[in-house]
């Protein structure tokens, strides 16, 4: 078969129905809280993608090793795994999503790549909760060959069991976590999230090396502005509201006309009434405000954004180095004061 006809999700059924473990290749998580900016026309500003989610500390498991120093680890496409009624094994989550949730076909999220927008207008929270996005599975596992026989055929593990699942195929692809830069010839890696760490950490950890965990883990050059991106994310919704009744009026517009302005067999238009082109003339007016209102939403939305970014270099240039400079004057004048006091 060609490639496009070959099914892009990877799964292993027979393990985990008889490990207990469920995981439909067929569904897709959308997370409105934790959704990344991506931006697939370059003349166009990034949009929130809610198919790619970047999770933060709150939704790592901080009782884990595998989890408990990471910061960041960015997702795309990913599914959800959960426990069978009849699992005899305990699923611990590692990576979970925020309640904000919605799960979809993985052919929604592909028709989206052009127009990710479209994927937060359709968007309605399932009210299933947070999803296990990745975790651990502890316990006696039976064998997914349970007819066979002989010798050295075990069926169950013998001890309990300790697996480590990740319901996403591109938990390493470079664009999820990592800059690749020439510096002199040479090939600079700068990673911006943990997505590395999180599996060395799983490696070490199943093959016993608790120890080497702290050494792997590193801190990334990206630190997240958790308060900034919230203030950017209710301002994307509010203003996502606003551009999604303008773009159904404009349409609703464009039907208007278009049944005014019929056209013949022959290809040319049908002569009008008076009162048919007062109607037209109105209607483009119409569609000329709709279209001015539509475009000043998405501006207004950009110069929230960029007034945000100018906030924060605000912060970092001027106003930290001041608090530092006013740190050491009150400690210098302190430094003096006690000096001339200690003459007296």
């Amino acid at each position: 078969p060609t490639q496009s006809a070959q099914s892009r999700s990877s799964d292993l059924p027979r393990l985990f129905r008889a490990w207990g473990l469920v995981y439909d290749p067929g569904r897709v998580v959308l997370d409105a809280q934790n959704a990344m900016r991506f931006q697939p026309d370059p003349n166009q500003p990034p949009v929130r993608h809610l198919g790619i989610i970047g999770l933060h500390k709150e939704a790592m498991n901080q009782r884990d090793v595998i989890t408990a120093d990471l910061e960041s680890v960015n997702l795309s496409s990913a599914g959800t795994l959960s426990l069978a009624p009849d699992a005899t094994a305990k699923l611990e989550a590692l990576l979970q999503s925020s309640p904000q949730t919605m799960v979809v076909a993985p052919a929604l999220v592909r028709a989206a790549q052009g127009n990710p927008g479209s994927l937060a207008d359709n968007f309605k929270a399932d009210g299933s909760g947070s999803l296990v996005l990745a975790g651990r599975l502890r316990g006696v596992l039976k064998s997914a060959f349970p007819d066979r026989a002989g010798a050295g055929h075990i069926s169950a593990s013998l001890k309990p069991a300790n697996v480590v699942v990740v319901a996403d195929t591109d938990i390493l692809s470079d664009k999820l976590w990592v800059q690749s830069q020439d510096f002199l010839g040479q090939r600079i890696l700068n990673p911006f999230a943990n997505n590395a760490d999180f599996v060395y950490n799983a490696v070490d950890n199943l093959v016993g090396n608790d120890d080497l965990i702290e050494v792997r883990t590193r801190p990334t050059s990206e630190r997240p502005f958790d308060r900034i991106d919230g203030v950017r994310r209710r301002a994307e919704v509010r203003y996502q509201a606003k551009e999604k009744q303008l773009q159904l009026d404009l349409d609703s517009l464009e039907q208007k006309l278009s049944k005014l302005q019929p056209i013949t067999a022959t290809g040319q238009a049908q002569a009008l009434s008076r009162e048919q082109q007062a109607q037209l003339l109105d209607f483009q007016q119409q569609k000329l405000k709709t279209r001015k209102e539509l475009r000043e939403v998405q501006h207004q939305l950009n110069a929230d954004i960029d007034a945000i970014g100018v906030r924060i270099k605000v912060i970092n240039i001027l106003l930290v180095p001041a608090l530092v400079l006013l740190a050491a004057l009150v400690l210098g004048l302190r430094r003096m004061l006690q000096r001339r006091d200690a003459r007296r």
